[in-house]
């Protein structure tokens, strides 16, 4: 915040004082959709006026990003981070991360079947791409996961049958937070997430039945679906060209 607040007068000041830009651009920071005119400042923003928990993570994306660093108070002793204790089996409800991957997993899979369904060889292959592109930070930036890895998941998922979605983002969580917290026991980390299933169906019908298309997803997947950068991932996990 104490970036951001700096970044905004900068801004200000090479913008000749553009509020109505200013604005503009800090939705973007925040991932902030300002063309739908049915978010409600209350589903931005509680009580006190503060930023709900997706949209600081959004912050913390943006920072990354433009500044190529990463946060000061970033946790460097596992021991200390909350997934690592008993916070982590207690989060509960939609600001949750299970929740948060969860519709941001679902929002990459409904624009890519809905733009580019001809394009795959097959539900694993879409479920990769979604999975691929929630987990971007980890693939592209930090290396710490393979695309492979993420499609044997998608694969894997076909097993439940028409509940293949809620498995794989499931199993995708349970990847993403090993990665988070190597130090803690995986078993541990699958019964956390299985506990949450409830949740996380939820999340997804939610998001089935009410997104439509916003900016920062469909302005990713155009980019993993055209760019020759990605083609090679797109080969990897059966993406026809």
């Amino acid at each position: 915040m104490v970036w951001f607040h700096e970044w905004q007068k900068k801004y200000l000041k090479s913008h000749n004082f553009d509020d109505d830009v200013l604005a503009v651009e800090t939705a973007k920071l925040f991932g902030i959709n300002i063309e739908d005119e049915t978010i409600k400042e209350d589903q931005i923003m509680n009580g006190e006026g503060k930023h709900l928990p997706k949209y600081l993570k959004n912050l913390v994306q943006s920072y990354k990003d433009i500044t190529g660093k990463e946060p000061e108070t970033k946790i460097k002793n596992p021991k200390d981070d909350i997934y690592a204790g008993a916070e982590f089996l207690k989060m509960l409800g939609s600001e949750s991360n299970y929740t948060f991957i969860a519709e941001n997993t679902t929002k990459y899979y409904l624009e890519l079947s809905r733009n580019y369904s001809g394009r795959f060889d097959g539900e694993a292959s879409l479920l990769a791409a979604a999975g691929i592109l929630d987990a971007q930070v980890y693939i592209f930036m930090e290396q710490k996961i393979n695309p492979v890895e993420i499609l044997n998941i998608a694969k894997k998922s076909l097993e439940a049958g028409k509940e293949s979605l809620i498995k794989f983002i499931i199993d995708l969580e349970v990847k993403l937070f090993e990665v988070d917290t190597p130090n803690m026991d995986i078993d541990d980390i699958k019964d956390a997430c299985e506990r949450q299933r409830q949740n996380i169906e939820k999340a997804i019908q939610k998001v089935k039945g009410e997104y439509a298309s916003e900016p920062r997803f469909a302005s990713d997947v155009t980019n993993f679906m055209q760019s020759h950068q990605f083609k090679p991932v797109r080969e990897t996990i059966g993406i026809k060209e």
